[in-house]
């Protein structure tokens, strides 16, 4: 009996160091994005997980790990659950929505050096986005978010201080115009007439190059122009993303 109780009690060690394990290996800010925007946050603590989504709205969780589960728990309720698998270096981290209704993995990526982190780790540029000073209320927030559809982003930004300008599928503005005619091309019909071009500049680029930029984008098919700036959110810490129509 005792030699049962001794082998109970060493595998109850085993799980519960394997557990503390895989869950300090989450701690910390993971990011989704999508379509080269950030769609949402997850920042796992100790004792809580907080959930953002692109706008800056957050719900804060308690949550547990049950093998190759996550629960997270509302105080009088159940929350989201996933099935997660980390990658080998705890960088990358797959979700999948339970129950699966969806095939979708939702991969996030651990944050190193904040909202910055994005750009640096995904596209491989030095951006620090300018701030919009103006004062939004959620709905005004909500109304300056261009969404992910029928969007093509120009990426200006830093490596080793030498300036650069990209696009998700190129080093460069050179073939832009035929880029943008093949992209549009793909496109369902009713998201063809509202494509729009999603500047992502750092806040260092100067007026006149942020113009020269706007001339190559106005040779191509598509006519709309916004910028990307970051705002602090009026009744919270977090940062979001907005744009303003140029």
């Amino acid at each position: 009996m005792k030699k049962y109780v001794f082998t109970y009690l060493i595998l109850f060690i085993i799980i519960s160091c394997s557990t503390t394990k895989s869950k300090k290996e989450l701690l910390g800010n993971w990011y989704y994005s999508e379509n080269g925007m950030i769609d949402s946050q997850f920042r796992f603590y100790k004792d809580s997980l907080v959930m953002v989504d692109g706008n800056g709205w957050k719900r804060k969780l308690m949550w547990k790990l049950d093998a190759d589960s996550i629960y997270s728990l509302y105080t009088d309720k159940p929350g989201p659950a996933y099935k997660y698998k980390l990658d080998e270096d705890n960088q990358i981290l797959e979700l999948l929505i339970i129950p699966y209704d969806s095939t979708k993995v939702l991969k996030f990526i651990k944050a190193k050096n904040g909202n910055t982190f994005f750009f640096n780790e995904i596209l491989g540029l030095d951006i620090d986005l300018p701030t919009y000073k103006t004062q939004l209320n959620r709905s005004e927030i909500l109304k300056m978010k261009i969404g992910h559809n029928g969007i093509y982003n120009i990426y200006v930004g830093y490596v080793d201080n030498n300036l650069v300008v990209k696009t998700d599928s190129s080093p460069d503005l050179e073939n832009l115009k035929s880029e943008v005619d093949e992209y549009i091309e793909n496109l369902r019909d009713e998201l063809k007439r509202h494509t729009k071009f999603n500047l992502i500049a750092d806040k260092s680029i100067s007026k006149y190059e942020i113009d020269s930029i706007k001339n190559i984008m106005k040779e191509t098919s598509i006519k709309q122009i916004y910028r990307t700036y970051k705002k602090r959110h009026i009744y919270d810490v977090d940062t979001v993303w907005v744009q303003v129509k140029e």
